[in-house]
């Protein structure tokens, strides 16, 4: 059964593997929405640096690569282009209380992927996240320039 807002011109995104469409199953919810308005724009719910086999890297800056690895699969799954990560205007992250080095480490992992965009951006400690061996989750809003959808 598909959403009443299916009828309103929003849609619903998923990408594919454990981390995209098999973690939107588990959870009822979509890795990616595009909400219509007079200036296009995606909202990604928080991703974490969960891998395709559904596996956390062990290092932080690995964790953190994959959970921009993630966003940008679910950016593309929406409709953007190679530079997906580089049309965000907002970030929300959120940081496991006990990594206190995670807010420096993220953000150096974001410059590789956001060039000159500067989000705005909200950082969050927070006591845990859902996955037990997760550091960080991150969630975006990104354009969506008229010639992309």
């Amino acid at each position: 059964m598909s959403s009443k807002l299916v009828s309103h011109g929003i849609r619903f995104c998923n990408h594919a593997g454990e981390a995209g469409q098999g973690v939107a199953d588990l959870f009822g919810l979509s890795n990616a929405v595009i909400v219509p308005s007079s200036s296009d724009r995606v909202i990604v719910g928080g991703n974490i640096g969960l891998r395709s086999d559904g596996t956390v890297p062990s290092t932080l800056e690995e964790e953190c690569d994959q959970a921009f690895k993630n966003i940008e699969a679910s950016l593309q799954a929406a409709g953007l282009s190679n530079d997906a990560l580089q049309m965000v205007y907002k970030v929300t992250s959120y940081q496991y209380q006990d990594a206190p080095e995670i807010f420096d480490t993220l953000n150096t992992v974001a410059r590789r992927y956001f060039g000159a965009t500067k989000p705005g951006w909200t950082a969050v400690v927070v006591k845990k996240l859902l996955h037990p061996d997760a550091h960080v989750e991150v969630e975006v809003e990104a354009f969506i320039p008229k010639s992309k959808l």
